[in-house]
């Protein structure tokens, strides 16, 4: 088994994880083969072997994802020593859903894997012998005490439990934690349950972590922000789309920028130098500083650049749900008393059946300065309070005006999620449901493309 191990899990692999890494495929698509493709397979040996057989080889593995993650991202390998790589490692192995890159530790869950695999295998056998007396019940469990695979299940379960005891009870509610409840639980429910067992002991384990980290008084409130910032709803979009056509496709370089952002890793030539403004660059500042620096003028440049993308985005797909979409209208009817208000122009204005919506698009960045206090506790925050000043400013507008306020780590304040569904909706046979979908993630292109604008501006300054 452990040559099978060696050249199966191992050496196999070694050849993916190079091909992966091929430019002709670029980093969209390879990222993509990585998380899809690699995981799984190794989920299922996890599921079926005993985890301290396979233990140095999954150690290997996660090695190797880890190496590959960082050469598709980074372009180099990150400095072991520095504690900020710790950081992202931990942010790498994170679900996608808590912000995390969805590269999942294969070392973290194998005993989950295993528990969950062999409880469905033993409610196969339980509910084909028809196990249904007390009786019946005892001979089991004495089974259970004999048998040396079945044993060997027994401690994997008191480890996973063993685990689980840093979770809040009503964070696994409906866990059985002694063997005898255990076993009746898998008696009792069948394939179903034990075949969702997995899903759910990870899912309660990493929404646990993930809590006490960005709620822990020890991390800056500028990598909380961040956290809870990628973990938002449709914030991770860009990061499953698949390059199947060129407006949900993004380039090589907007792929790294758009990684460095999300997981706060600075351009190697950043290291121990200033920014223009004077500001010491490091590993510990993270990439917040290239889309805080206000003394950036290429900077300036490519957030309009940003800004305008966004806008033509959301033009488009206006106009392919069957709209009439004018862009920079005034946002008042032109009167002498409120000239002062002629200088004040919408994006879009949207010409729906019941009315006509102008659209203010901006973007809040939740590590800067005015917004970081509030979004290290709560995410969008910034993005909640850009619309209402959004709102106020266009008070006595002519139109009903709907903010579309992004979150530059790719999340979109509630109200513009809502406007945009309701958009679709109008559409009616338009846009079915799998396109609605799609255009969310023309959006999230769009704006990592922005961002990554923003940020080579920011860096090409510290070449000059």
């Amino acid at each position: 088994l452990l040559k099978w191990l060696d050249d199966n899990l191992n050496e196999t692999h070694k050849a993916f994880f190079q091909r992966i890494l091929s430019k002709d495929l670029g980093k969209q698509s390879g990222y993509a083969l990585l998380r899809m493709c690699a995981l799984p397979r190794v989920n299922y040996y996890l599921r079926v072997i005993n985890p301290d057989i396979i233990d140095r080889h999954i150690k290997a593995f996660d090695d190797q994802v880890w190496d590959t993650f960082q050469r598709l991202s980074f372009n180099h390998q990150l400095n072991q020593n520095d504690p900020t790589t710790k950081s992202v490692r931990k942010q790498m192995e994170a679900p996608i859903r808590l912000g995390g890159g969805g590269l999942r530790s294969m070392q973290s869950i194998k005993n989950i894997a295993f528990l969950a695999g062999a409880s469905q295998i033993v409610s196969n056998v339980v509910r084909g012998g028809h196990i249904k007396t007390h009786d019946e019940l005892a001979l089991w469990n004495t089974m259970v005490n004999r048998n040396g695979h079945l044993t060997l299940i027994k401690r994997v379960y008191h480890q996973v439990v063993d685990d689980l005891k840093k979770v809040p009870r009503d964070g696994r509610s409906e866990f059985k934690t002694d063997w005898n409840s255990f076993s009746e639980w898998i008696r009792l429910s069948g394939t179903t349950a034990s075949r969702k067992l997995q899903h759910y002991l990870t899912r309660v384990s990493e929404e646990h972590r993930h809590e006490s980290l960005v709620s822990s008084p020890n991390l800056p409130k500028a990598d909380a922000a961040r956290l809870r910032a990628c973990a938002v709803d449709k914030a991770s979009l860009w990061l499953t789309t698949l390059p199947t056509s060129e407006d949900l496709t993004l380039s090589d370089q907007d792929w790294e920028a758009a990684a460095r952002l999300r997981f706060n890793v600075v351009p190697s030539k950043a290291h121990n130098c200033n920014c223009s403004c004077g500001q010491p660059l490091s590993s510990a500042t993270g990439s917040h500083h290239f889309f805080n620096c206000s003394k950036s003028g290429a900077r300036k440049s490519a957030i309009n650049s940003r800004h305008d993308q966004a806008a033509s985005t959301i033009m488009l797909i206006a106009q392919s749900c069957g709209f009439v979409v004018r862009r920079e209208q005034r946002a008042y009817e032109f009167t002498e008393e409120k000239a002062e208000n002629n200088r004040k122009r919408l994006d879009l204005v949207v010409h729906m059946p019941e009315e006509d919506v102008g659209i203010d698009v901006s973007f809040v960045n939740p590590t800067s300065a005015t917004y970081v206090d509030a979004a290290s506790r709560l995410a969008l925050s910034g993005a909640i309070s850009r619309e209402k000043a959004k709102i106020a400013k266009y008070a006595d507008s002519q139109h009903k005006i709907q903010p579309m306020v992004f979150d530059v780590y790719g999340g979109l304040s509630v109200k513009s999620r809502r406007f945009l569904r309701h958009m679709m909706r109008q559409a009616g046979e338009f846009v079915d449901m799998e396109n609605r979908l799609r255009y969310f993630r023309a959006l999230a292109i769009a704006a990592q493309r922005g961002n990554a604008r923003v940020y080579r501006a920011a860096r090409d300054e510290l070449a000059r």
